[in-house]
């Protein structure tokens, strides 16, 4: 199973792919976002993006990472 990690999945793009991809079988999806305030159908982690030594310990067991964080 191939463990994704979706940066910026609170925006419009990032939303959309989070729901293609939790259907696809063979794929465990995160969504990262700034605030835990949506209702995704996946693991939620609340992250801010430039901590980057968190992302850095976050991303070492994820196969993919999907940047959509705007800006």
């Amino acid at each position: 199973m191939k463990r994704i990690l979706i940066l910026g999945a609170s925006g419009f793009i990032g939303q959309k792919l989070v729901t293609a991809l939790h259907n696809i079988v063979d794929f465990k999806v995160t969504a990262v976002v700034r605030r835990h305030n949506l209702m995704l159908p996946v693991e939620n982690m609340v992250l801010d993006v430039l901590d980057t030594d968190r992302l850095s310990a976050v991303i070492q067991d994820i196969d993919v990472v999907i940047n959509c964080v705007a800006g």
